[in-house]
């Protein structure tokens, strides 16, 4: 049941950031730029051919087009997850994050940088910062629970427990009937 808690919101995450990249996604146009179709970069993806949907994603942004370069670059993350390269998707949701931060895909993509470093790369204080700095700067997110959540887990992994205290009383402020108030008391704070 803890391993469930852990990736449920990360997984969520995942979803959330293709259906905002479905819906902010604008095909190229004009004779200089080649139409790009995402959801057959999605389904070449799903196919396991990462390295083909890096190639056209890199070669959709070096062409100035009018596709979502955060779309793009949340393709290039994902493809680098499946080949188990976690530096290299981290590096791709922080673009993504740098492209559009006021945008959902922004703030899904920071989130999920957050969530590499937690739990793949293993840098906790990294992904507190990560965490902190989505709390503070999206008041609406809709992974907002979710951040409280990993901000909480990154601070005990941390050792700052008394932090993480902290950060798991403001969650039971914000959200007294949260959905992750079970598993921050299995964390034993």
């Amino acid at each position: 049941k803890k391993a469930a808690a852990k990736v449920r919101p990360a997984r969520r995450a995942a979803q959330n950031a293709r259906l905002s990249r479905k819906a902010s996604i604008t095909s190229a146009s004009g004779p200089s730029a080649p139409a790009l179709d995402l959801p057959a970069l999605e389904r070449l993806l799903l196919a396991g051919k990462s390295k083909d949907v890096r190639a056209r994603a890199k070669a959709a942004l070096a062409s100035k087009g009018t596709v979502s370069v955060a779309a793009l670059h949340t393709l290039i993350a994902e493809s680098w997850i499946r080949e188990r390269r976690f530096v290299q998707a981290r590096d791709a949701y922080l673009a993504a994050h740098r492209a559009r931060p006021k945008t959902s895909l922004g703030a899904d993509a920071l989130y999920l940088a957050g969530v590499l470093d937690l739990e793949r790369l293993r840098k906790p204080s990294l992904a507190t910062q990560r965490f902190s700095r989505y709390i503070g700067y999206y008041r609406r997110g809709r992974q907002r629970q979710g951040a409280h959540y990993m901000l909480v887990r990154a601070l005990a992994k941390a050792g700052k427990s008394a932090a993480a205290k902290q950060a798991a009383k403001r969650y039971q402020g914000e959200f007294p009937q949260g959905r992750y108030l079970r598993a921050i008391a299995a964390l034993g704070l």
